[in-house]
């Protein structure tokens, strides 16, 4: 399917179209929102209609799973968003962003978890959401009272509530979805066992540990200053922060402000949530993985998001409700005094 946007006119045509040069009352925010979006389903869609709270489906294919109930408040999407003139905003698609230039290595580009519930999401991507089954895919002009995560039971108040702006077309395919994402993460980590370490046993729920090469076996003392090695991976592989140089332009991410030649300097404390490194705290899994460790160990653990970056993610690296691994190894380094 060619997703590029064909149109006939420009969004800042229509716009002029819009307006009338004679004196006028004066218009709301979205009595003009209003004009603007009529002019351009007039010209490139006319036989378009309403549904939902106010989108414009312009195509939709039925998916093959079933429909979303209103318990299932986890959808994984994948999605581009593009202006009325066809130009992308923001797409989960790797290829359109290599594309356009605005591909990043340490970005992570797939499927995205949203939140179906107390306005998590934009109503416009709600009202997608609910007319699709899994698998489906659906592209819909967004206006821009809909650009709006308020929750309304009266549609007028999305009208007086306009933030005004563009309106915009996005193109959803929807995955998967589960009514209990922490349930999910748990399944999806115990395969990832299954597969990459003849289905290690959980030490807790939500969090595994693996020592891959064994050292003397020394404990190491709470207050120790260690050196140690690292990768961050997601469980499909995206490597999102090393501090080992050739890791780092294996996979793209090496930055040449980076000390790659000395190793990450870790404060060990009497509890996991003690442990610092580089005089920063650490996110609980990778603090409780180093609290396990013994000297000169080389170890693996992957943990939920509980134990990571939770709900929210780490930028453009790691996404909402990610399962994260981490291969950790401890090296000898003399600081220099």
């Amino acid at each position: 399917m060619n997703i590029k946007v064909l149109l006939r006119i420009t969004a800042v045509t229509l716009a002029a179209l819009a307006c009338s040069c004679a004196k006028s009352p004066e218009y709301s925010t979205y009595d003009s929102s209003r004009k603007v979006l009529d002019a351009w389903l007039r010209v490139n869609y006319p036989d378009a209609v309403p549904s939902g709270r106010g989108i414009y489906v312009l195509e939709s294919v039925r998916g093959d799973g079933p429909s979303l109930s209103d318990s299932t408040y986890y959808a994984f999407i994948e999605y581009n968003i593009l202006d009325l003139d066809g130009n992308y905003i923001e797409s989960t698609d790797k290829v359109i962003n290599q594309r356009l230039g605005t591909y990043s290595a340490r970005n992570y580009y797939g499927e995205k978890v949203v939140v179906r519930k107390n306005g998590e999401i934009y109503a416009g991507l709600e009202d997608i959401l609910d007319m699709m089954n899994i698998g489906g895919y659906v592209r819909a002009v967004v206006p821009s009272w809909l650009l709006n995560s308020s929750v309304y039971d009266d549609i007028d108040k999305y009208h007086e509530n306009d933030p005004g702006g563009r309106h915009y077309i996005y193109e959803v395919s929807l995955v998967a979805a589960t009514d209990d994402i922490y349930e999910w993460e748990v399944d999806t980590l115990e395969s990832f066992s299954r597969t990459h370490y003849a289905g290690l046993d959980s030490l807790t729920e939500g969090y595994y540990y693996k020592v891959l090469k064994e050292g003397p076996g020394d404990t190491i003392p709470n207050d120790t200053t260690i050196y140690i090695r690292y990768i961050g991976k997601l469980l499909d592989g995206h490597v999102f922060d090393t501090n080992i140089k050739d890791t780092a332009i294996k996979y793209g991410i090496y930055n040449s402000s980076t000390d790659y030649d000395t190793p990450a300097e870790v404060k060990m404390a009497s509890s996991a949530d003690g442990i610092t490194m580089s005089g920063s705290t650490v996110v609980s899994g990778f603090g409780e993985t180093i609290f396990k460790m013994k000297k000169d160990e080389e170890v693996v653990s992957f943990f939920w998001s509980k134990l990571g970056y939770g709900v929210n993610g780490s930028g453009n690296s790691i996404p909402p409700f990610s399962p994260l691994v981490f291969h950790i190894y401890m090296t000898d380094y003399e600081k220099d005094e």
